[in-house]
């Protein structure tokens, strides 16, 4: 309502003082045209624009399974050096495999969270995470109860499973160098190529 009652007296103000004034003259001719200043110096060449500054951790993880049977992986950021800020995105990925390409080189596989798993007999889980400023909760929701899949169904979807956390800085989402997602996310090729992360700069961590 302020700032309502503020903007109808700025008009009135301005209404106003239309009011007062006489009606215009007619437009006098055109003056000579001024000569042409010096040119200026060129100014300094910026810089390119830097997309680095991502963060990416990797670690090998099992579900464990809590007293109502949810299967879960807890990530504490302080005990295992992870930093993220307020305006941080944090992603998720999973490992899903690795084949070399045409230059003998290894292409590691990531499906982002959450990842859909689609099995026999119309069943579906998915792979689904939570975070907040000091920890990840990686989870499976089912819509069917795990056990009854066979033990080594269980263990291939549960044990030994590979996990990357990758956290961008928020300058890049809101306000920052960027007015919306900079990459498309669902596709860590692309993240890594964007934010130049290398497997150099992948942070091996072992939960705690």
């Amino acid at each position: 309502m302020k700032k309502i009652l503020q903007f109808i007296l700025v008009l009135a103000v301005a209404l106003g003082q239309v009011s007062c004034e006489g009606d215009e003259g007619p437009e006098g001719p055109p003056g000579p045209t001024g000569a042409q200043g010096p040119v200026g110096p060129t100014g300094p060449q910026g810089e390119p624009g830097e997309s680095g500054a991502a963060q990416v951790y990797e670690f090998p993880a099992d579900f464990e399974q809590d007293d109502d049977g949810l299967y879960s992986i807890y990530i504490n950021f302080t005990a295992n050096e992870i930093e993220a800020a307020e305006s941080d995105v944090v992603l998720v990925y999973r490992f899903r495999g690795a084949y070399t390409d045409d230059n003998d080189t290894d292409i590691l596989l990531w499906s982002p969270l959450p990842e859909t798993v689609l099995l026999p007999q119309n069943r579906i889980f998915q792979y689904s995470f939570l975070h907040s400023l000091a920890e990840v909760l990686v989870y499976i929701d089912s819509q069917f109860d795990l056990a009854t899949l066979s033990a080594e169904d269980l263990a291939r979807y549960t044990t030994n499973q590979g996990f990357r956390i990758v956290v961008i800085p928020g300058d890049f989402m809101d306000g920052g160098r960027t007015s919306g997602p900079p990459v498309d996310f669902k596709n860590y090729a692309d993240v890594a190529d964007f934010f130049k992360l290398t497997e150099a700069s992948v942070q091996k961590i072992d939960l705690k």
